[in-house]
């Protein structure tokens, strides 16, 4: 079988099929349940396009930061819907404004995530949000190369490997990007949309309810606590926290069920692909001290002068809030920065039974059988109700004095 890269190191960011010149590249689905390209090789010219702008087979050309911003929205609504600060949703917002171009993605109706390029002035808000699956590009790449020609203005926010094979499909099409800016995001692996479909049903199943809305941190219930939500026109009908063994969080968060791709990531790095990087700050006051709220708080990585152009126009405009910080606090406490996730010691075990059954959650509670059991008796004792209870200002007021004794 012809291959662009290697399948255990394809990110599945569809560069290649959006360069095909004789559209004779798909995404099909792998013995792991992972979207790779598959190749019609009646119709391929052996062109080589493909293997050109492959971020695998290219590699990380990202930049080095040059500032490390604490920032958040000072729409208090917004703050409050993101999962950190808000950042992402007050660029997209600036965007819409100017009637310029903006990229993201959302959750659609069939439960996949899918990436759109608008100038809505309210579509934004359906990009809010972590989402914790595989998204598919479609022809995004596309879309923004006609809006570049046309001089326009665009944004985009995405993975960095997405990022990076967006910028190798305009550099093969001699895109000029000046007037582009990429935002990458601090990640730390992704989950083929199979799973999530499947969970999803299995859900819908056991409550005779159709999900029409999915939430990976719905923020009703903090998005620091994970809460994973369904709802249909009814209201919301299923809700687990990550330490409620809900079988997708739970082995989001363990690192288990990622693409092979993502173990072996060449963008976990502090190289970013981006002019932009963004992430929730889990170091914040870890370095020196930060007097403020530490929750709904955004890390940016300030990598290029478009970026921090950006980020002033922001402030200026009183859209943000940024507080420069010490960049040990963002590369000392933020793994995926440094390396890859680690795959769980389970995880070969989880594949051999995903593979003998495609039963994605049977899988997991296979795998993870004993910690399951440890976890549920920490549910049944209150340990994690009680630590969701405490407001984040004084678990950081209690770490931060941890620390001190």
């Amino acid at each position: 079988m012809m291959q662009v890269c290697e399948h255990e190191k394809c990110c599945g960011c569809m560069a290649c099929v959006n360069i095909c010149p004789k559209a004779c590249i798909k995404m099909d689905i792998n013995s792991r349940g992972e979207e790779i390209p598959a190749i019609n090789e009646k119709n391929c010219i052996d062109c080589g396009l493909c293997q050109k702008v492959c971020p695998v087979i290219r590699g990380n050309q990202g930049h080095e930061t040059k500032k490390v911003i604490a920032a958040w929205s000072t729409d208090n609504t917004v703050r409050k819907t993101s999962a950190s600060g808000g950042i992402a949703s007050e660029v997209y917002r600036l965007y819409a404004l100017k009637n310029q171009w903006y990229a993201g993605c959302k959750m659609d109706v069939d439960h996949k995530c899918r990436f759109y390029l608008s100038q809505k002035d309210d579509q934004y808000l359906e990009f809010q949000n972590s989402k914790y699956v595989y998204s598919f590009m479609g022809d995004l790449y596309k879309k923004i190369e006609s809006v570049l020609k046309n001089g326009e203005k665009a944004v985009m926010v995405g993975l960095p490997c997405q990022i990076s094979g967006l910028k190798n499909y305009l550099s093969v099409r001699n895109i000029d990007i000046e007037n582009l800016i990429t935002i990458d995001l601090i990640c730390h692996g992704i989950v083929p949309s199979m799973y999530l479909i499947e969970w999803i049903k299995q859900c819908e199943k056991k409550f005779h309810r159709h999900a029409e809305a999915v939430c990976f941190r719905n923020p009703v219930y903090e998005t620091q606590n994970y809460a994973f939500t369904l709802a249909d026109k009814k209201g919301e009908f299923y809700k687990k926290y990550v330490w409620e063994h809900d079988s997708y969080h739970f082995s989001y968060h363990h690192a288990l069920d990622y693409r092979e791709s993502c173990y072996r990531c060449l963008f976990a790095s502090r190289s970013r692909e981006g002019d932009l990087t963004l992430g929730d700050f889990s170091g914040l006051g870890k370095v020196t001290s930060f007097d403020g709220e530490v929750q709904n708080v955004s890390c940016i990585l300030v990598n290029t002068d478009k970026g921090e152009k950006l980020i002033k126009m922001l402030e200026d405009e009183g859209s943000i809030i940024g507080v420069e910080r010490p960049s040990k606090e963002a590369f000392l406490y933020e793994t995926q920065l440094n390396r890859p996730s680690i795959p769980h010691k389970k995880r070969d075990k989880f594949l051999k039974y995903y593979q003998e059954t495609k039963k994605f959650s049977y899988s997991v509670d296979k795998a993870l059988k004993s910690e399951k059991v440890i976890y549920k008796v920490k549910c049944i004792c209150g340990v994690y109700k009680i630590k969701s209870m405490i407001p984040g200002k004084i678990k950081y007021k209690l770490k931060k004095k941890m620390r001190l004794e």
